[in-house]
């Protein structure tokens, strides 16, 4: 068989190594193979894939023959041949599920927070907020390597033209880090390169003209390149994203007072967002022997969030039911806020590879970052009453630094035992540095000059050391694979602040010093039993944990808008997740069907909170009643349910995607000495639809839905997206893509939610509804050219970079 497709991958993480196809008599060579363990993938349309493994390439055994593979045909009777490869959007590993995203059209000229709309574990939010099982508790990984990104920054910042594939890892080996009670996305972007010079270009300009409370300017685009020659690699990328998103908020809120009255704020108005991020990056890859390799790599890249909100709010004194009781502190006021967050990342990384003449690998990662992270608040009420309409009562101004230094080091050793088995071992420490500055100003009203509002103002100050160990083996025997571990891990953290003294909403001492010295250990055990060559069982369990973000421990009083105000808790503590799963995976024909159920508890869980400062307590707030926001160790949560997962192949040129989830979610908790008990079935659903109407041709459709859930103090409403997209790939200009996207085509973009905070004696003190609206649909051209100068494909190595939060 001629242009048979061979893939040979790691057989400890499955990364591809090398590729080719069949030569005229269905022979094929791949050389220049570095001592390892491999397996070989091959596959042809029409037929079924075949799998070789293991195999050992060491210098007592430099080589190895597959011998004659036969591939099982699937006969299908067709009136004429038409050839249209759809590869499988899914494969289900032992440890992972893998979705390939060349099916996942809406997403062109995205990020990768486009990809992961269509995958069922995963839910995104209306502001692109990312979660996994229902918890934003979870890790990205870069091509198989940790990151300190925070996960939606890292996410927003990645092309989607440039992903290969994500790998949803709901339980993490030993090998990779705790951190994240929800487990791991592993971005895996496309990894084999031509030799010689290949040339990607992709532009992308929209917006909703049509209308009028739509700005239209989102545009962006990407710049790639490799050059390879023999052992030398050299890649690098430009990429720019601006998305302005138009849109709206309206709500309410009531706080009790003491004499059982309620002050009402009751607001609406417009809510503008911009999403910005540029990076640029360059590295190379160097293969200095047979047996070893370096890499090296430069990242710099910059995200500007920001959003105004332009609201009117009728502040008034009423009854339960909104009635006003006439009080003549009545005040109508318009408040123009505007909160701006800028990051500048800087990462630089070194990597080593090296083959030992017994099949064992020792690879050794270094990584550094410097990042300058600040945000600018302005805050400013407005009177709109008769007889001073326009004078400005109050301004307030704020602005924090958050620059942070960190590095991470990775040393592992793997070598095969038998080969049918792999042992691996590492240690892996990082280090993290942080540091905050926080300044609150006012304006004075009489000479117009902003003063420093030292009561507030604060500094802090995070210094923490991770130190990790593992060992791991995995292998197989007959039926069953297997993969066991082992992960301890020793956290040395103090976080400092230079005014405890700072709004204490919890009743708590407070200090100056607040330290974690903690060592925990983390089992992980993976189970696969093969029934047959398309189905299998697969089950998991391990121990997480999930250390709390700076952002949400620092003690400084932003005032998010005129009814609210936020402060961190220096005392939080990690959370600590217990994960196990059970999955059983069928394959129909061509199509394949995965069903699984899940459980997920924490412990130590921390929930973001509110409570309510009443007119007689907040006198450093003019005698009005405002809402606290922080965060808190309260208690402990619960998810236990089942997803399923079906990748169809209906027709030649009909694919169909559906991915779900139903599970059942409790929070219990006492948050402000109250015992709340909060649980919600929590369901969701994503759809992929992909239609070849001819050979240039394809038309794309999307559905994401998430159902209403509880939270801590209240509840989120259901949510649901579609996008639409139509793609032509040029016959005369070879390489050229032409898509056009239609993204909320429904202009279903709005999110409703509602919290309500008790006292002690189970009496409601203040109850707040929002519906946030982001106005649609939203028309995008995007254009993708590719150039290549050669066809032989090779292997390559990636770098990676990061941030701890932004």
């Amino acid at each position: 068989m001629e242009y048979a497709q061979v893939g040979l991958y790691g057989l400890a993480d499955s990364a591809f190594v090398d590729g080719t196809i069949s030569g005229p008599d269905g022979s094929f060579r791949i050389h220049r193979i570095r001592n390892g363990t491999y397996y070989l993938e091959i596959s042809f349309i029409g037929y079924k894939s075949e799998t070789i493994r293991p195999l050992s390439i060491t210098p007592d055994v430099p080589r190895f023959n597959a011998g004659q593979v036969t591939l099982e045909v699937n006969t299908t009777n067709l009136e004429e041949v038409a050839v249209i490869r759809q590869m499988n959007q899914t494969e289900r590993k032992i440890d992972r599920q893998v979705f390939h995203t060349d099916q996942f059209q809406t997403a062109t000229g995205g990020t990768a927070v486009d990809v992961l709309r269509s995958i069922p574990s995963v839910n995104i939010g209306p502001d692109g907020e990312v979660s996994l099982r229902g918890t934003g508790g979870f890790l990205v990984y870069l091509n198989g390597k940790p990151t300190q990104l925070d996960a939606s920054v890292l996410l927003s910042q990645i092309s989607a033209n440039s992903i290969d594939r994500i790998e949803v890892i709901t339980v993490p080996t030993a090998r990779f880090d705790s951190q994240g009670k929800g487990g791991i996305i592993n971005i895996t972007t496309h990894q084999s390169t031509l030799d010689g010079t290949n040339l990607n270009a992709a532009l992308m300009v929209g917006g909703a003209p049509w209308n009028e409370k739509a700005d239209p300017l989102r545009y962006g685009g990407n710049l790639s390149f490799t050059h390879q020659q023999d052992r030398f690699r050299i890649y690098g990328g430009l990429d720019y994203n601006r998305r302005n998103v138009r849109g709206s908020r309206e709500g309410k809120a009531r706080i009790l007072q003491n004499d059982g009255s309620y002050y009402w704020m009751v607001a609406d108005g417009p809510r503008p967002e911009w999403h910005i991020n540029h990076s640029a990056r360059i590295g190379a890859d160097i293969e200095l022997t047979d047996s070893d390799a370096i890499s090296v790599g430069v990242y710099r890249g910059k995200k500007i969030e920001g959003r105004t909100a332009e609201y009117i709010y009728d502040n008034f004194y009423g009854d339960i039911n909104e009635n006003p009781t006439g009080d003549p502190r009545d005040i109508l006021i318009f408040n123009p806020n505007t909160h701006e967050r800028v990051g500048n990342f800087t990462t630089a990384s070194l990597d080593y590879e090296h083959q030992s003449p017994n099949g064992g690998t020792f690879t050794g990662s270094f990584l550094y970052e410097y990042s300058n992270l600040y945000s600018d608040l302005y805050n400013t009420n407005i009177s709109l009453m008769a007889g001073n309409e326009g004078d400005t009562l109050l301004a307030y101004r704020q602005h924090d630094d958050n620059p942070l230094n960190g590095f991470r080091l990775d040393l592992k050793y793997t070598v095969p035992i038998r080969n049918t088995h792999l042992f691996s071992m590492g240690y892996q420490p990082q280090y993290l540095q942080q540091q905050g500055v926080f300044k609150f100003d006012t304006l004075n009203m009489v000479n117009q000059v902003w003063n420093p509002y030292t009561e507030f103002e604060n500094e802090t100050e995070l210094s923490r050391w991770i130190h990790a160990g593992f060992v791991n083996l995995e292998g197989s025997w007959n039926k069953l694979d297997y993969i066991a571990g082992i992960r301890l891990e020793y956290m040395d953290q103090m976080f400092t602040v230079e005014n405890p003294d700072y709004l204490n909403i919890f009743d708590r001492p407070t200090t100056a010093e607040n330290e974690v010295k903690k060592l925990d250990l983390f089992p992980v055990l993976h189970l696969q039993y093969n029934l047959n060559e398309t189905d299998n069982l697969v089950a998991a369990f391990s121990r997480r944990i999930n250390r709390p973000p700076t952002k949400n421990m620092s003690p400084f009083l932003l005032r998010r808008h005129y009814e609210v105000f936020a402060v961190g808790d220096p005392s939080l503590k990690p959370e600590y997740a217990t994960l196990a799963e059970l999955s059983y995976v069928k394959g129909i024909g061509e199509s394949m069907v995965t069903v699984t159920g899940f459980y997920r508890k924490t412990n130590n869980a921390i929930y973001r909170v509110n409570t309510v400062l009443t007119e007689d307590e907040a006198d450093w707030y003019h005698g009005n009643s405002v809402l606290i926001r922080s965060y808190t160790n309260s208690g402990n949560n619960q998810a236990i349910g089942g997803e399923l997962a079906a990748d169809l192949k209906l027709a030649p040129w009909l694919k169909l995607y559906l991915g779900g989830a139903l599970y059942h979610f409790t929070i219990q908790g006492d948050i402000f000495e109250f015992e709340v008990d909060q649980q919600s079935t929590n369901w969701s659903l994503n759809a992929n639809t992909s239609v070849s109407i001819a050979s240039q041709f394809s038309l794309y459709w999307a559905l994401s839905v998430q159902s209403a859930t509880v939270t801590a103090q209240g509840k989120d409403e259901l949510f649901y997206m579609s996008d639409a997209s139509f793609s032509w790939i040029s016959k005369k200009i070879t390489n050229l893509n032409i898509q056009l996207k239609v993204l909320d085509t429904f202009s279903s973009n709005d999110k409703g939610l509602s919290t309500e905070g008790y006292d002690h004696t189970g009496t409601q003190i203040f109850y707040q509804v929002t519906t946030y609206h982001r106005y649609g649909p939203i028309l995008e051209l995007n254009l993708t050219y590719t150039l290549n100068t050669s066809l032989q494909k090779k292997k390559s190595l990636d770098s990676t970079f990061g941030i701890e939060e932004f």
